[in-house]
């Protein structure tokens, strides 16, 4: 004790202050964090939800708007001597290319695996015979679609995706797959 001070009260003081402002710390940056999350969570969300409604234009990979129009724009575009496309498939197709666009590589995976049962239900509902989708294409000659060896290419990346649960995907593949399914669905009038 020096002249009424005590040395050691003065340090246990400091030490339940400095205890009090680490805890406040620690909580505010938990709650910081916590909020951050939600935040960009939402911001998210909303984007996805902008891309969905708005769509892309021309230089999208796609090449068109699957925007409030979409539907139209797609009926517009079908190959003339075909039916146009049912509006449950041009509204099941809306939802893949979604996925596509989607942040997460599940979901464009999902968008991959999605796309390639579409054309496959297609393909049977044309008469295509076959076991498997790839029997199918077998059946398929060059001169009846002309984008056949990118369905194709398609069809392997799906494979690759579903066979291999490991595969990394980027979603450049993705989009050139679902690129690719869509070139065949608007050949064959179903999109």
């Amino acid at each position: 004790m020096i002249g009424g001070f005590n040395i050691l009260d003065w340090f246990g003081a400091m030490r339940t202050v400095f205890l009090t402002l680490t805890i406040v710390f620690l909580a505010g940056a938990v709650t910081i964090f916590i909020y951050a999350k939600i935040v960009i969570a939402r911001w998210h969300r909303e984007h996805e939800e902008h891309l969905a409604h708005k769509g892309h234009g021309a230089d999208h990979p796609l090449g068109h708007d699957y925007g409030s129009s979409g539907q139209d724009e797609q009926q517009h575009h079908a190959p003339s001597g075909h039916e146009s496309a049912p509006a449950g498939r041009a509204s099941e197709w809306e939802g893949i290319v979604k996925k596509s666009q989607s942040i997460r590589d599940s979901d464009w995976k999902l968008s991959v695996i999605e796309a390639d049962k579409l054309v496959d239900d297609v393909l049977k509902e044309m008469g295509y015979g076959g076991e498997s989708m790839g029997e199918r294409l077998m059946m398929i000659k060059p001169d009846e679609l002309m984008h056949l060896q990118d369905l194709w290419d398609a069809h392997k990346l799906r494979n690759l995706i579903v066979h291999d649960t490991s595969y990394t995907i980027t979603q450049d593949q993705v989009l050139t797959a679902i690129h690719s399914f869509e070139k065949v669905l608007k050949e064959l009038g179903k999109v």
